[in-house]
């Protein structure tokens, strides 16, 4: 069967469901999986035949449920990204410092082609790199820090029980694209974060996996300092022992209000020579329009999942993304054929939009956050959708995000009026929040959250925190998330309930009658 016959062949099967407005079904959500994660989609990896496979089944079934196109030149929202990879063999040398080995001690990248020869710049420790006027924090202190190239740390100070900012729960200040955007920010030459396996909250081996592949910007929307980069911390160690600093107290210093950056009186060069291309992808989009004769004066709740996953590996076997991310578009799928279906259409646009680039660094949600198809003001909340459970139904849920607004309570009732109980977020040391394309939204002033399963199972025989834990382990962004092994012992009553709770989580912000905001201390806002 050609891939042109396997889509006609797969849509036929779907239209089947759209009788009536039913519930959301574990058939219909296995039928879109099976689809989207079938091998032939080549793990629907950018610039690929089965990403645009993949595009063309959603906006097919965005047609066939009579939604209207999000975008003014149809139901895709087009865009390049520029891909970068790096020099196999940059050489990098520190003043005083031993012989550094690409890979074992630092890891380079940039998204500049127009790199001189040789990049040479003064070091400076600049601790965090941390600005939150909202808390009293300012690690730059006015320091002029162009044209200089920076060591920062991962993280944020006080990262314990108790700690500054939110102890072990990660805010995006510790993030390391924070950490890239800030040394752009300052007009640094360039930046180099410091690796400890705490900090980081991962060890070398991610590091040097993540940055010496292909990555991927949206030029229009970042473009960094000249290089950015990782170097592990026994070298940090040597490089500010030989500049005469004791690199222990650089880092106690860090962690004071009093900090600022410190000249280390040593020149790094870098000369490296990456290779780009550019690649063409798209976010796929329809609205149900608001109940009224003037909708575009409604708000609009959007909804999202990412449809792309990595690809093929080397090995010729394709990343198929069964929970990453096919669980999750399935559910938007459903969702959006769900409010079709109603008689009576509610008082707000609903927007749904499959993006790509994800796996990349959120480009495509971030692409759409900045070109939206509606006035700012009227985009009123994110509900994004992020490897949703397949294990079995829960009697709790959470959402990632919703207590950095007013969507925190919003979120309890919808999730109580489906007879599930709300509990905070879990494990926020890991950062989730920004992590996925509802941080995308917040950049933007739009409040935003990720519906997952609690850890309490419905089933005591079937332990779905458990479960989630050996998929991450075993499976997160490896070929074994596939249709093969996860279909095994799924059980997508877990994805209807998420389903179900995404619901009336839109019915109840189709009620409120003030858009959700951000709370005072979440660092984001609309102004």
């Amino acid at each position: 069967m050609s891939l042109r016959d396997f889509l006609i062949f797969s849509l036929l099967v779907v239209s089947t469901w759209t009788v009536g407005a039913q519930p959301i079904s574990e058939s219909e959500l296995e039928a879109h999986i099976r689809f989207l994660a079938d091998p032939k989609l080549e793990g629907r990896g950018l610039g690929s035949d089965g990403l645009e496979l993949a595009r063309m089944y959603i906006e097919a079934e965005f047609r066939e449920l009579g939604l209207q196109p999000a975008f003014e030149q149809g139901y895709d929202q087009p865009f390049e990204l520029l891909g970068s990879t790096p020099d196999p063999s940059p050489q990098l040398e520190i003043e005083g410092a031993p012989h550094l080995s690409y890979g074992q001690d630092f890891v380079v990248f940039s998204n500049h082609q127009d790199l001189p020869d040789r990049i040479t710049g003064e070091l400076v420790y600049g601790g965090y790199l941390i600005d939150a006027p909202e808390r009293n924090w300012d690690d730059i202190k006015g320091v002029d820090l162009k044209d200089k190239i920076l060591l920062v740390e991962v993280n944020e100070p006080g990262n314990e029980e108790g700690g500054f900012f939110e102890g072990t729960q990660m805010t995006y200040y510790g993030r390391w694209t924070y950490k890239y955007e800030q040394a752009a920010r300052l007009g640094a030459k360039g930046v180099l974060l410091i690796h400890n396996d705490k900090r980081a909250t991962y060890g070398w081996g991610v590091v040097r996996n993540s940055w010496t592949t292909e990555g991927f910007t949206i030029p229009s929307e970042y473009m960094g300092s000249s290089f950015e980069g990782w170097l592990s911390e026994p070298v940090v160690k040597e490089v500010v022992a030989e500049a005469g600093v004791d690199y222990a107290q650089l880092l106690s210093r860090a962690e004071t209000k009093d900090f600022k950056p410190v000249p280390l009186g040593v020149n790094l060069s870098l000369a490296m020579k990456p290779t780009f291309r550019t690649v063409k992808t798209s976010n796929v989009g329809a609205v149900l329009p608001a109940s009224g004769d003037s909708p575009e004066s409604s708000p609009t709740i959007i909804l999202t999942a990412h449809y792309d996953h990595i690809g093929m590996s080397t090995q010729g076997e394709p990343y198929s993304g069964v929970v990453d991310n096919t669980s999750a578009t399935a559910v938007l799928l459903a969702v959006a054929r769900h409010f079709s279906q109603l008689e009576n259409r509610l008082p707000v646009n609903l927007m749904f939009v499959a993006v790509s680039a994800e796996e990349q660094g959120l480009w495509g949600s971030r692409f759409l956050a900045s070109h939206l198809p509606m006035p700012e003001e009227k985009a009123w909340a994110n509900i994004n959708l992020e490897m949703t459970n397949i294990w079995g139904p829960t009697k709790d849920v959470y959402a990632i995000g919703a207590d950095q607004s007013t969507l925190d309570e919003t979120a309890r009732v919808a999730a109580e009026k489906v007879g599930l109980r709300y509990i905070p977020e879990l494990d926020k040391e890991n950062g989730f929040f920004f992590r996925s394309d509802q941080f995308s939204f917040a950049r933007a002033g739009i409040p935003g959250l990720w519906p997952t399963e609690g850890p309490t199972s419905a089933d005591p025989a079937v332990n779905v925190k458990e479960k989630r834990k050996q998929f991450r382990a075993r499976h997160y962004h490896q070929t074994t998330d596939s249709l093969a092994v996860q279909s095994q012992d799924w059980n997508l009553e877990g994805t209807a309930q998420i389903g179900g709770w995404v619901v009336s989580l839109v019915e109840e912000l189709a009620r409120k009658k003030e858009r959700p905001e951000f709370l005072p201390s979440s660092g984001f806002s609309r102004e």
